[in-house]
């Protein structure tokens, strides 16, 4: 159920770059790995998306929020109801671009939490085969 309390608190933040964390901790919580090689190879087994462009999505995603937690993107940071830019003024055109990429990792993390409830809350297993 943590991956669906990761969901809704994804859906009640305002800001673009704190639902797409919420939405990445939400894929990672129904897939029970945070590895980003394993993420895409189980996403690809649960969801019935086109392969590549999910293994795309996903790595987009994990780049932009490795690049926003580390400090070279800027984003809008709104605390106590201010608005700051910590790299910048306001960009109108980024911040649009943001709320996309939120939009594909809240798709996906809808989509992974629909899974999980289709299996009665079941947690997902996964089987690693070794080819030779």
């Amino acid at each position: 159920m943590r991956s669906v309390a990761y969901f809704i608190t994804g859906m009640q933040q305002r800001e673009p770059a704190t639902r797409l964390i919420w939405f990445l901790a939400t894929i990672e919580s129904v897939l029970r790995t945070s590895s980003k090689s394993l993420i895409e190879e189980r996403a690809k087994a649960a969801l019935n998306f086109p392969k590549s462009e999910l293994t795309g999505d996903i790595r987009k995603l994990y780049k932009l929020r490795n690049e926003f937690l580390h400090g070279s993107k800027n984003l809008q940071i709104i605390l106590g109801g201010s608005e700051l830019y910590p790299r910048g003024g306001y960009d109108g055109d980024a911040l649009m671009w943001w709320y996309d990429e939120a939009y594909i990792a809240q798709e996906i993390a809808l989509s992974l939490v629909q899974v999980y409830f289709d299996m009665n809350h079941e947690e997902l297993i996964f089987e690693t085969k070794l080819k030779q």
